[in-house]
């Protein structure tokens, strides 16, 4: 087990704790009577904690099920007693409390059980270190006092010793180790040097699932993971030829990933994993944000999604609701090729689809990539979508609308893209556009809470008193809003 603390809290103390924000715990509630309520297995954040609570907690033992009511459940006069039990990184401080306030345990591998992983693995080691046995000897207690109990880098290190080829490379890892400077990211950096020297496909593979598990927006499971990883750049389908088993993507990533069969999900081997990568990214792969945006690019353009069928079969393109999902997210990064994405927002049907997707909408609904441009806010792209003579686009206009009547400066206000309303209002579109129900930009940036938003508008000369079908102005969705607009 790695090093780390286990903390046990008095519920009426819970409260009160001021909990750091890159502490990776395990969180459960229990009372004498009940077993173990396990709440969260992630990186909550003070504010969010509650509100599992809330909603983990069995009904019968809070008031509702909002963040209001994790508050009143918890608070001492409540009727529930019970102690969370929280683990947290060593090194990682748990709140501010007294010594009597938390109880507190280290927990971290023994020398013996270190000793035992290494023993019991000495018939993998290399022939030629186990004909030294003082030279094993030697590494053996390198890797112990290296590793600090640590199990992780106990493997990592054992890892590492099994790529060495001869001699002079054992003695000259046992020196890295006896510096013990920077033991994580030595050990991860030496295993990313481990990668490198794997064969082209080896590298690629490992580099691709690398940048997947570590920097996706969110967590993704076996399968969509697999699809990811498969995608060839800039083609029409999906060859599924090309899909790599899980086991086969975490060995080459070796000893960096973990794969989660109970779970169905892959995940970095430990968060200091994630951390080194946070930091080196640039190192390894540079152009990765690149790369994860053309992969979402490529996949939202399959030419399967041309078809007017009403909805994307998700068994068979189980990353789909990712790639429309997460698509502007990565394009904040990187806009990726640009080929690709003009001809992504070129095709209405796939730009209605993956909007449709993106919103939860009925599939079907019409949406313009213009529309999409102003959404994501792309005005070096304004122009070429409404002049592009010779083409489909030809007739395009700045006030192109949706489904719901909505034109392209409408979504760019609503979104805050100050710089697309203004490269849209240079070419004259119809500053008091409304949608079907009469919403006009400015009621959307107000509502939104988008005070410069609504000065540059009323600087252009908007009409400030228009009103919706309901009778609603822009200072009536200015003062719900509450956002000081």
């Amino acid at each position: 087990m790695s090093r780390c603390s286990s903390h046990i809290i008095p519920v009426e103390q819970w409260w009160h704790c001021k909990i750091p924000v890159n502490v990776h715990r395990r969180l459960c509630y229990t009372t004498p009577t009940q077993p173990p309520c396990y709440l969260a297995w992630s990186r909550p954040t003070q504010a969010f904690l509650p509100e599992i609570i809330a909603r983990k907690l069995p009904r019968r033992w809070r008031a509702h099920n909002r963040l209001t009511g994790a508050q009143d459940t918890l608070k001492p006069n409540g009727r529930i007693k019970g102690r969370f039990l929280a683990t947290a990184r060593h090194g990682d401080h748990f709140g501010k409390f007294s010594p009597g306030n938390v109880t507190c345990l280290e927990i971290e591998a023994s020398r013996g059980d270190v000793e035992s992983f290494l023993d019991g693995n000495v018939t993998y080691l290399p022939e030629f270190l186990q004909g030294k046995p003082e030279l094993w000897k030697y590494i053996r207690h390198q890797i112990i006092e290296s590793a600090g109990g640590i199990s992780l880098l106990v493997r990592l290190y054992y890892t590492l010793l099994l790529d060495e080829k001869n001699l002079k490379g054992v003695r000259a890892l046992g020196q890295k180790l006896h510096s013990k400077s920077g033991v994580y990211d030595h050990a991860y950096g030496e295993t990313m040097k481990r990668i490198e020297q794997q064969s082209a496909v080896s590298q690629d593979l490992a580099k691709r699932a690398l940048a997947w598990i570590a920097f996706s927006a969110r967590p993704l499971s076996a399968v969509e993971l697999q699809d990811a990883i498969a995608v060839e750049i800039g083609a029409p389908e999906l060859d599924e030829t090309n899909v790599t088993g899980i086991d086969d993507i975490a060995s080459v990533c070796c000893g960096l990933v973990v794969a989660d069969k109970h779970a169905n999900t892959t995940r970095m081997v430990h968060l200091t994993a994630q951390e080194y990568l946070n930091r080196t990214w640039q190192t390894w792969f540079p152009d990765m944000h690149e790369y994860l945006t053309n992969t979402c690019l490529t996949y939202a353009s399959f030419e399967d999604f041309d078809e007017r069928r009403q909805a994307v079969p998700r068994p068979e393109y189980p990353f789909y609701s990712y790639a429309a999902h997460e698509l502007r997210t990565h394009l904040r990064h990187s806009l990726g090729k640009y080929s690709l994405l003009m001809t992504f927002l070129e095709n209405d049907l796939k730009v209605s689809r993956c909007m449709c997707e993106m919103f939860g909408l009925e599939a079907g609904l019409k949406s313009p990539g213009i529309h999409l441009v102003a959404l994501l806010g792309l005005e070096d792209h304004v122009p070429k979508f409404i002049f592009r003579p010779g083409t489909k686009w030809a007739d395009a206009r700045a006030d192109a609308r949706d489904h719901l009547g909505r034109t392209p400066l409408i979504w760019a206000a609503a979104q805050g893209n100050s710089s697309v309303v203004s490269t849209l209002l240079g070419i004259q579109a119809d500053i008091n556009a409304e949608t079907l129900e009469g919403f006009t930009p400015l009621f959307y940036a107000a509502a939104y809470g988008h005070a410069e938003m609504v000065t540059m508008l009323i600087n252009w000369g908007v009409y400030i008193h228009s009103q919706t079908r309901s009778k609603e102005t822009a200072l009536f969705a200015a003062a719900r809003g509450g956002a000081g607009v």
